[in-house]
C-alpha cells in the first residue's frame, strides 16, 4: 500500500552519490515527507530499468544531481557533461510526475553543460564548502531550504501526487481500452412490456479522459418515432464477467423542459473483447413528483445493439428526413431484443 506522505527521490551519478546523501539530509523532514536516495532503492535481483519504474510510482518529487562526470568533444569543443543514466532517469520523472516537481542540482564552476531542453526545469547552482560564502555563494544546504519551500507550496496548492502502482494502472489501461471499444452510437430499445411512453434512445457512449469513465448521451424517441427527450450520464465501469457500465442520469422532455427526470441505471455487454449488444435496466423519477424525500419509480427493462455504419452516417444527422425514417424503422423493427 502506498503512504500518503509525500516522497522525494534524489539521483546521482555513483561518483556523487555523497552530495546526493548531502542534499537528502538537508532535505529530510520525518514529519512532512520521505527522502530516499536512488541507490539505496536499487534492487538488486531486478532489473536496473524495473527499479526505476517503482521509484516513479511513488515519487511525488524527485532531484537529481546533475554535476558532470563524463568528457567528451562537442563540434570540437572539450565539455564536461552528466553522466547518461542520470539525464535519462531526469527525463523519466520528468515524464511521469511533471517538471514542476523535478529539480537538479548542479555546482557552480564544474563547467557541467546542461542540454537547452532542460531549460523549463528548475535547477539549483551550489558552492562546494570550500568556495562557499554566505548569501553570495550558497552551498547545498541553503539551496535545500529554498527547495523545501518550494515543496511546501506545492503541497499548500496541489497535494500529494496520484500514485497508482502498476497493477492499478493495468487495471485502468484495461478499462479506458474496454471504453474504446464502446465508444460510439449504440440503439437502446425497451423490452417488451415495458414500454409507456418511449421506445427507443439514440444513445452516444464517450470517455472522459480525467475520470477515465464513460459518458453518455440519449435523445429518446415515442412510439411514433417523434423526438420525445434529452438525457445525459456519467459512468463507472465494473470491469467483471459481464463489463457493466452503472451510471447516473438526469434529463429533460421535450414537451416540458421545465420537467427535470433522473435516475439510475446499469447495461451489461456481451463481450468483452468485441462488444456488439448488451442488456439491463434503468429507473426515473419525475423530480416535480418527490415529495418527503419520496417519488413514484419506474423501472424499464432494455436491451442495446451498436449502430452499423449505415446507420451511424445517417443519424450523425439526426434531425434529417432520413434519420427520422431510420427511428421509425428501429422502433418497428424487434430483431435486436
Amino acid at each position: 500500500m502506498i503512504s500518503d506522505k509525500p516522497v522525494i527521490f534524489v539521483a546521482s551519478s555513483t561518483e556523487r552519490l555523497p552530495v546526493a546523501r548531502a542534499i537528502a539530509e538537508a532535505l529530510a523532514e520525518p514529519a512532512e515527507w520521505t527522502v530516499r536516495v536512488w541507490d539505496s532503492e536499487f534492487a538488486f535481483s531486478a532489473v536496473y530499468i524495473e527499479s526505476l519504474e517503482k521509484a516513479l510510482d511513488t515519487a511525488d518529487f524527485a532531484v537529481v544531481v546533475m554535476t558532470g562526470d563524463d568528457l567528451a568533444n562537442k563540434r570540437g569543443v572539450q565539455v564536461v557533461l552528466p553522466r547518461d543514466n542520470v539525464i535519462f532517469e531526469l527525463g523519466l520523472f520528468i515524464g511521469r510526475i511533471g517538471r514542476e516537481r523535478c529539480t537538479f542540482f548542479v555546482e557552480h564552476d564544474s563547467s557541467t553543460q546542461i542540454a537547452s531542453d532542460l531549460s523549463g526545469v528548475k535547477a539549483a547552482e551550489y558552492w562546494p564548502p570550500e568556495q562557499m560564502t554566505r548569501r553570495v555563494r550558497p552551498g547545498l544546504a541553503e539551496r535545500a531550504r529554498e527547495l523545501k519551500k518550494r515543496i511546501r507550496e506545492q503541497l499548500a496548492q496541489h497535494g500529494t501526487r496520484y500514485r497508482p502502482d502498476g497493477d492499478e494502472r493495468r487495471r485502468q489501461q484495461q478499462r479506458w481500452q474496454f471504453l474504446r471499444r464502446i465508444e460510439g452510437l449504440w440503439w437502446e430499445r425497451m423490452r417488451d412490456g415495458d414500454d409507456d411512453q418511449s421506445a427507443l434512445s439514440l444513445v452516444t457512449i464517450g470517455l472522459d479522459p480525467v475520470t477515465n469513465g464513460a459518458v453518455l448521451r440519449g435523445d429518446a424517441y415515442d412510439l411514433d418515432g417523434g423526438r420525445l427527450a434529452e438525457w445525459q450520464a456519467d459512468a463507472a465501469l465494473q470491469l467483471d464477467d459481464p463489463p457493466t457500465l452503472h451510471y447516473r442520469w438526469q434529463g429533460f422532455h421535450e414537451s416540458a423542459r421545465g420537467a427535470a427526470i433522473a435516475g439510475q441505471g446499469q447495461v451489461s455487454f456481451d463481450s468483452r473483447e468485441a462488444p456488439s449488444s448488451g442488456r439491463g435496466w434503468y429507473y426515473d423519477i419525475r423530480v416535480a413528483e418527490i415529495q418527503g424525500g419520496h417519488a413514484p419509480v419506474r423501472e424499464k427493462g432494455v436491451r442495446m445493439r451498436r449502430l452499423d455504419e449505415a446507420e451511424a452516417a445517417t443519424m450523425r444527422d439526426p434531425f434529417s428526413a432520413a434519420a427520422q425514417a431510420l427511428v421509425k424503422q428501429r422502433i418497428a423493427d424487434l430483431r435486436f431484443r
